[in-house]
């Protein structure tokens, strides 16, 4: 398999807060507030896939991390980073 990114961004999504969102057709931010943006493995995507086949084609970063929460609603930025760290290399790859 051939890589065309050099680069990767990890952001991991609440199925139920995105269904709701859609279907009260919430704006962004609102959406934002009431937590659609999750901890990396607490949503929707399948990450052991996505780090499967990273580890495939030898991708070793960079990575973004991206925690969209509210500050307002969610107030433990640090450890929801220090969190999906731990997250991505329980999953094989070192990227820090």
């Amino acid at each position: 398999m051939w890589l065309r990114r050099r680069r990767s961004n990890f952001k991991d999504i609440s199925a139920s807060v995105l269904a709701q969102a859609r279907d009260k057709a919430l704006p962004f931010l609102t959406a934002v507030d009431q937590g659609v943006f999750c901890c990396l493995g607490d949503g929707a995507v399948d990450f052991d896939g996505f780090c499967r086949e990273l580890t495939k084609v030898g991708f070793g970063g960079p990575a973004v991390i991206e925690q969209d929460r509210s500050p307002v609603t969610f107030s433990s930025a640090l450890d929801d980073a220090r969190r999906a760290i731990r997250f991505i290399k329980e999953r094989g790859l070192a990227l820090i």
